[in-house]
């Protein structure tokens, strides 16, 4: 791990003064800012985290690991695995339900279909943003889940995987987020979408701003911020390239 004083230093400034900004703001327009409920998250790869003070209105901020937004949780490192387990948990458990809804229950296929649709697949829909930046593991495990469903619809527990939606006359899991990602790409440029950093793909480093004798040079400059630039590809590009390949 590198000296990273210069740039806690700046992290800790530059992360008060806009904390303060806000915090003026919210007083000047008459809109409450709760301070004791206010975090604050360093994003980092180190494996030791860095330590952060930052403060709003003289109190300090606690600095956290994790927490949750919109049913989405935000991790230190970025790692989309808490909100895809704690969704892949909820479809395990609505499955559940549709299996005891399906045993000794004089159901039709259609039925059970509706309930499938209707209360099973918007935790899959939860994740088709996401779903072509994840990891191949993780988007297996979504798509064996979505044959399951499937199979306990259609009462037929023992056909193949390559099989499945020849048998039942359905779609894969695929058909659905790329008709997702189509839909949003058709509207996009109408939508706040179309004005967000997905869209735009700003990457951080080009658009920090230097100040004079900030001493941060040295950091715009290393041979891991280039590789780490050279690497990174763009989110629009992903979900491109999803539509084509699928």
């Amino acid at each position: 791990m590198k000296n990273l004083g210069p740039m806690i230093d700046y992290l800790e400034k530059e992360g008060s003064r806009v904390c303060n900004q806000v915090f003026m703001y919210s007083k000047k327009w008459k809109q409450p800012l709760n301070v004791s409920k206010t975090v604050v998250q360093l994003f980092h790869t180190q494996v030791k985290r860095p330590i952060l003070n930052v403060t709003i209105d003289g109190n300090k901020i606690e600095l956290v690991k994790e927490f949750k937004y919109l049913g989405f949780t935000w991790t230190d490192k970025l790692s989309l695995k808490p909100t895809v387990d704690k969704t892949i948990g909820n479809i395990q458990r609505s499955l559940g339900k549709l299996k005891w809804m399906k045993s000794g229950r004089k159901m039709s296929c259609k039925a059970l279909r509706q309930c499938f649709f209707a209360y099973t697949f918007p935790h899959f829909a939860w994740l088709f943003p996401l779903f072509p930046l994840l990891p191949e593991s993780l988007q297996h495990v979504l798509e064996q889940k979505f044959r399951v469903g499937l199979r306990l619809v259609h009462r037929c527990p023992f056909v193949s995987a390559n099989n499945l939606f020849k048998v039942t006359s359905e779609q894969p899991l695929q058909f659905y987020v790329k008709k997702y990602i189509q839909r949003r790409l058709k509207t996009m440029f109408t939508t706040d979408l179309g004005s967000s950093f997905f869209y735009e793909d700003i990457f951080g480093w080009d658009n920090f701003c230097k100040r004079k004798n900030d001493h941060l040079g040295q950091f715009f400059r290393t041979r891991r911020v280039r590789l780490l630039k050279d690497r990174h590809e763009s989110f629009l590009l992903k979900w491109l390239y999803f539509v084509d390949t699928n």
